[in-house]
């Protein structure tokens, strides 16, 4: 009987090759496309799960801060006072820069860890042993790449390396590069001791300090907890206060431990040494996932049961011969998993094509290896399995009514063009290609206004150097060769820029100036003055939202950190448009400065090569870290741009699918038809009136969808939109340009074959009769 099914399957495929391939090729996009979009949702899903404890591992948080960064003696204290803490450990993370013979290695993700954090996450070495690996504040342990980036090789124990262009240290391990899907970035991992004698990058805070008794200051840390299988997270956190006295500073007054396996979609928290994933993404692409799936599913359907004359004979004679409905249902649905099966082998090769583009908006270093990972295989072949009872479903319920009669008498199921089952399918298919079109007109509108809106100062021929805290002392050589340069304009020294502020005083958000930042920003002066040369470390400036903040809005003898505020500068952009301008304070001060902004004039790439020289000549031991301000700017948006980039795949992937579903029925709606079309033209129809006549059940159902799509569409759109602080408006034209399009679209796919049918000599559609 099998036998005997797929042999029908393979002979309906052969004879109806067009309409099969249509069919074949929208199914196999389809696939091809919930393939990506599965591979991405596993990789997302799957994060952090090699981790041998995953299920009891947590994170401290302090509640108050909402955040992470809480003091090493917390972790200390619980160890050893909380019954049903069976482990933990404390991590930071830093920046780096590394030297081995005379080369400069830049690492993001530097490690300040315990012994028991390589026990907690179950590092594996390759080489070393965990348990000596931080005898002392000198050693590091490297990861593979790391050792193969710097020495070429994993036989490294022992060599000297200089670690943040200052202290020597030896290799002492060697571990396992972690999984791409885990929620740590490691390059180096060093040891906690490194903080204690404040060596390397670390974080203080204090209340009281003399630069020598830390004793009243904090040193934040990220500490992650194993607890006992049957231990109470919430009872153990509540715990952890009343180890502390209430009043000091240094700990907090109210903690929490969130589950380490929810960590990576919880974005609640501020947490800057971790990934996180995109929760709004996944959703996102899940569903744009299952509608393009949808049209391809409906496709199928459509033109399965458009084609349904053609097995008309073959279920009315077997229905004659005493075969059951079941066993018709049952012959389709294996149709039905044959056909998926062919779109499958097509659509996992479109999906390799598809796969490197798709990882680059997505971020990810996706892979299709169905026999690397048999959990995955076993999802996608049930999958196809499903999505073939899904996708026969309907046309064997169908088909399977059929009744032996319809040989012998005409009605409307076998005139085919009347089905109103087919018209709602196809306007599902235009509707949510419309909703797509529009949703891409939005995004790309609104990614375009955040980009080029003015930022309140002139950023154009604006750029910045970041600066090392180990090369301050060249900081006067570097900045005086600087000024050397015939195209300079005004140069600056600051401690945070506009994008990049770390600092916050009372409240504010600070960047801390030189006497020439207001001329090198452009920075317009609104209420009083600028600093004077006799006003260092006595004076600030505020933003007019700051200023707000003030009774009656008078600045006059107010002071923030001790510093008198002399002026109000208008707003201007310092973060991404999702936020509204927030108080700012521009701290006149000498404390050092992270980043140096010129201002130019001339040829972008001479100013760029004339800095390289300036670079090599006074701090060749370091890397030039070079960025003009508009593209830092524009680089806030990566991530909607990509999401931009992909709904226009997908957008076009809808219309494809949507289109080759609408040519297949204007194929058959022509066959159906020949014999209409031969005696309109020789009762003199012309070309253009039959064309009209065939295109004109499209030409309404696209109309329909617009119909349906447009508040769609606008709901939306004005969601995302609400992510943006400053946003634009929708406009009609939007959404009208939007529907002109999938119109003029579908027209083309019809009207080829139309004007074809309405160009045939009538004689040969009549000669039959």
């Amino acid at each position: 009987m099998l036998k005997n099914y797929l042999t029908i399957a393979l002979r309906n495929l052969v004879r109806r090759k067009l309409l099969s391939l249509i069919n074949l090729t929208g199914l196999a996009f389809g696939i091809a496309f919930m393939l990506l979009i599965g591979l991405f949702l596993y990789f997302e899903l799957s994060y952090n799960q090699s981790f041998r404890n995953f299920d009891h591992i947590y994170r401290l948080i302090d509640a108050a801060e909402n955040g992470y960064a809480i003091d090493y003696r917390v972790r200390d204290a619980m160890v050893e006072k909380i019954p049903g803490v069976k482990n933990a450990s404390l991590m930071n993370k830093y920046p780096v820069e590394v030297n081995y013979n005379d080369q400069v290695f830049q690492f993001e993700n530097m490690l300040i860890v315990d012994v028991s954090f390589l026990e907690i996450f179950d590092f594996t070495f390759r080489n070393g042993n965990p348990a000596t690996a931080f005898r002392t504040a000198e050693g590091v342990v490297l990861t593979e790449a790391t050792a193969l980036k710097i020495f070429g090789s994993m036989d490294v124990l022992g060599k000297q390396l200089i670690v943040d262009h200052e202290y020597e240290m030896t290799v002492t391990g060697v571990v396992q590069d972690l999984p791409p899907n885990t929620s740590f970035r490691a390059d180096l991992l060093v040891s906690v001791e490194n903080t204690r004698q404040k060596r390397l990058p670390f974080s203080m805070s204090c209340q009281e300090y003399d630069g020598i008794d830390d004793s009243k200051c904090k040193y934040p840390f990220n500490i992650f907890v194993e607890l006992n299988p049957n231990a109470d997270a919430a009872a153990i956190a509540q715990q952890i206060p009343s180890l502390f006295d209430p009043d000091d500073y240094r700990f907090p007054d109210e903690v929490r431990l969130t589950s380490f396996k929810t960590n990576y979609f919880d974005t609640q928290y501020n947490d800057r040494d971790l990934a996180h994933g995109n929760a709004g993404l996944v959703r996102t692409l899940a569903l744009i996932g299952l509608v393009i799936l949808t049209l391809a599913v409906i496709n199928y359907a459509n033109l399965t049961t458009a084609g349904y004359k053609y097995r008309l004979t073959e279920i009315g004679v077997k229905k004659c011969l005493g075969v059951q409905r079941r066993a018709l249902i049952t012959q389709f649905l294996v149709e039905s998993l044959l056909f998926c099966l062919c779109a499958v082998l097509l659509g996992v090769a479109l999906a390799e094509i598809f796969l490197p583009y798709f990882n680059q908006y997505v971020e990810k270093p996706l892979q299709i290896r169905f026999f690397d990972d048999v959990q995955f295989s076993l999802l996608f072949m049930a999958f196809i399995f499903l999505l073939s009872i899904i996708a026969g479903f309907f046309p064997a319920l169908l088909l399977s009514k059929i009744s032996p009669l319809a040989l012998f008498r005409s009605n409307p199921f076998i005139k085919g063009t009347a089905s109103h089952y087919r018209s709602v399918l196809s306007v599902f298919q235009f509707s949510t290609a419309i909703v797509l079109i529009c949703f891409l007109l939005v995004m790309s509108r609104q990614i375009d206004y955040a980009k080029h809106k003015d930022p309140g100062f002139e950023a154009g021929q604006l750029l910045y150097l970041n600066i090392h805290h180990k090369m301050r002392d060249r900081l006067p050589a570097l900045t005086d060769r600087l000024r050397q340069y015939h195209g300079l304009e005004s140069l600056s020294i600051t401690n945070g820029i506009p994008g990049k502020i770390n600092v916050n005083l009372n409240g504010f958000d600070t960047i801390v100036i030189d006497a020439d930042a207001i001329k090198t920003f452009g920075f317009q002066l609104v209420r009083g003055r600028e600093p004077l040369p006799g006003d260092l470390n006595k004076v600030c400036l505020i933003n007019s939202m700051a200023l707000s903040k003030f009774e009656n809005g008078d600045f006059r003898g107010q002071e923030i950190n001790g510093s008198k505020i002399i002026g109000v500068v208008s707003d201007f952009h310092f973060a991404p448009m999702y936020k509204k301008i927030a108080p700012l304070v521009l701290m006149y001060s000498d404390w050092g400065g992270h980043q140096i902004t010129l201002r130019t004039f001339g040829p972008a790439a001479e100013t760029v090569s004339f800095i390289r020289e300036a670079w090599a000549e006074i701090c060749p031991d370091f890397p030039l870290d070079l960025q003009f301000y508009n593209d830092a700017f524009a680089a806030m948006y990566r991530q909607e741009e990509n999401l931009a980039r992909l709904i226009s795949i997908f957008a076009s992937v809808a219309v494809v699918i949507s289109c080759m579903g609408i040519f297949g029925l204007a194929v058959f709606q022509s066959q159906q038809r020949v014999k209409e079309i031969g005696i309109r033209k020789i009762l003199g129809a012309t070309v253009t009136e039959i064309t009209a006549m065939l295109t004109g059940n499209f030409t309404r159902w696209v109309l329909i969808a617009n119909l349906v799509a447009w508040p769609v569409a606008y709901f939306i759109a004005s969601k995302w939109l609400e992510n943006f602080a400053y946003r634009i408006e929708l406009q009609w034209w939007m959404f009208a340009l939007a529907g002109g399009l999938a119109l003029m679209i579908a027209l083309l796919a019809v009207s080829a074959q139309a004007i074809k049918a309405a160009l045939a000599n009538p004689v040969d559609a009549l000669r039959c009769e």
